[in-house]
């Protein structure tokens, strides 16, 4: 399944505990949200860059 989404349906918010949660809408307009630490964070935008960058 291919799963597109627009830069301008993904948020991104800090929270006071320390995590990071990813708010992401697909086309279709389902939501998912993914709390994450700082360093799972940063691990996640190097896969997303790497795989924006191979295609």
């Amino acid at each position: 399944m291919e799963i597109k989404i627009e830069p301008a349906s993904s948020i991104v918010e800090a929270r006071e505990d320390g995590t990071i949660t990813l708010t992401f809408r697909r086309a279709d307009g389902a939501e998912w949200v993914q709390p994450h630490t700082l360093d799972e964070a940063l691990r996640l935008a190097e896969r997303l860059t790497a795989a924006i960058q191979s295609v």
